[in-house]
């Protein structure tokens, strides 16, 4: 559904959505024992929710490998990061929060709270 359907739904299906020769590969290869990843009891439910990145191994995106046993091969990392470094320097970490944000996000929090809380009540024998 993810791959062969998605392509399908946008027209492509001749160009990705399955790993055969001439389409467009993009792969992403985990570690399977990974701390995030083991017990693999649900592999989707630990993908969407577990996985942070962390165990990603390898990756391949359109037939190239951008990122080998862990390291990337598509470009000078570092020369990224001392790049961006140089851009954020002298720039606050994090300015102050508007008031009205503030006060957006509590009733929001306390919106989500109720919500939780309502499901619970409802959900419980």
């Amino acid at each position: 559904m993810a791959t062969v359907g998605g392509a399908r739904v946008l027209g492509l299906a001749e160009q990705v959505g399955d790993l055969r020769r001439g389409y467009l590969a993009d792969i992403v290869l985990l570690d399977l024992d990974s701390p995030h990843l083991s017990p693999l009891n649900d592999p989707i439910r630990q993908m969407a929710f577990c996985e942070s990145g962390a165990s990603v191994r390898s990756v391949v995106v359109d037939g190239r490998v951008v990122m080998h046993e862990g390291r990337i091969e598509a470009f000078d990392e570092q020369a990224i990061l001392q790049e961006a470094a140089e851009v954020a320097a002298g720039r606050p970490f994090r300015g102050p929060v508007p008031p009205e944000v503030a006060d957006a996000i509590t009733r929001f929090t306390a919106f989500q709270k109720d919500i939780v809380q309502k499901e619970w009540k409802h959900a419980r024998p």
